[in-house]
């Protein structure tokens, strides 16, 4: 097997003890490796002299071999170029898209440059080696075994590059999926998905007939907060509410960075009332969190104000509901700060 760049000869023998097996390793990169195995990945030793690396029949050697066969699991080595990949794995790319949120926002280019820097790298080439010590035997291997154990070999190594690359893929599509609906700052989803769960969620309230809660949220005083203290401390500001949001609301809750200095949550079948009663727990722990220079700010200090608005009773559409809910947050800004407000239908 390979670690970190070395053969670890790790395997049980008739006769070895384990202990001395596990204490080997042998450069993975060794000349003698590389020159056999680009032309088979099966090398057959019929006497210990064929060895011309001296560490390698050294080590040999102490595992008392004088006949064996080592394959080579995995496929030649070679530069990969740029249009090779993007010809080759474009396939397979877009069957990950329907799997997928927000495909427009997923970048291709960048995950074709990640793999790319994968492509170039031996893990994906080098999956182990394998060691069969045919010396406790007098039987000669045949030379239709090793070709048979070749192409076993060979197979194996093609597989397994399959397997990886895939699994690499699958890495990389995740990651870019995350990016794209992720704010980078806090961690949390973006406006754009924001957008796109609240209307999922319309649709869904819609068909059951059930009812959902909008909470929009904005930091009292962050910007002159944001002014005096510089935007470092701002980000970190945003980061520890942006946490504390997160840590204090249900699982089924979205909480979304709105842009700036405001959030929102999205609440499945939160009524009114009960929405309020989340936004005032959140608004009693941002209170009472223990803010770098939270109390110096000028003008008040860092506290939060929410405004609440509810399908179907507020509104049958996004738009509708974002307006709503705005409106009670800019009610909520203008009655004091740091404060709850439901939006009160106007007769």
């Amino acid at each position: 097997m390979i670690n970190a760049g070395w053969i670890n000869f790790a395997a049980v023998a008739k006769g070895i003890d384990k202990s001395k097996w596990d204490k080997y390793a042998y450069p993975a990169n060794s000349p003698l490796l590389d020159s056999h195995f680009s032309k088979s990945q099966v090398m057959k030793i019929d006497n210990m002299d064929e060895i011309q690396d001296p560490d390698l029949k050294k080590l040999l050697k102490e595992f008392e071999a004088n006949k064996f066969l080592f394959a080579y699991v995995g496929t030649p080595f070679t530069t990969i170029q740029s249009s090779d990949i993007r010809e080759g794995v474009l396939p397979l790319l877009e069957s990950f898209l329907p799997n997928l949120h927000s495909q427009e926002d997923i970048d291709i280019d960048i995950i074709l440059s990640n793999l790319k820097e994968y492509l170039a790298s031996e893990s994906l080439y080098r999956g182990g080696f394998l060691f069969i010590d045919n010396h406790q035997t007098n039987r000669e291997i045949e030379p239709g075994e090793v070709q048979f154990l070749e192409t076993l070999i060979r197979t194996a190594s093609y597989m397994y590059q399959n397997l990886a690359l895939m699994d690499k893929l699958r890495y990389l599509f995740v990651k870019a999926e995350q990016e794209a609906i992720t704010d980078p700052l806090t961690g949390l989803y973006n406006y754009r998905y924001f957008l796109h769960q609240l209307n999922r969620e319309l649709s869904r309230s819609q068909r059951h007939h059930s009812v959902f809660s909008l909470i929009l949220i904005d930091i009292d005083y962050f910007k002159n907060y944001n002014d005096t203290f510089g935007h470092q401390a701002g980000d970190l500001i945003l980061q520890r509410i942006s946490r504390s949001m997160l840590d204090n609301t249900r699982v089924s809750d979205m909480v979304c960075r709105y842009g700036g200095e405001e959030f929102c949550i999205i609440c499945p079948e939160l009524n009114k009332a009960d929405a309020q009663k989340t936004a005032e727990k959140l608004r009693q722990i941002i209170e009472r969190l223990e803010l770098p220079k939270a109390k110096d700010v000028p003008g008040g200090k860092l506290t939060i104000s929410s405004g609440i608005a509810s399908f179907p009773e507020d509104g049958e559409s996004a738009y509708q509901l974002i307006l709503k809910a705005d409106k009670a947050l800019y009610r909520a800004k203008e009655t004091g700060r740091n404060k709850v407000c439901a939006i009160i239908e106007e007769s």
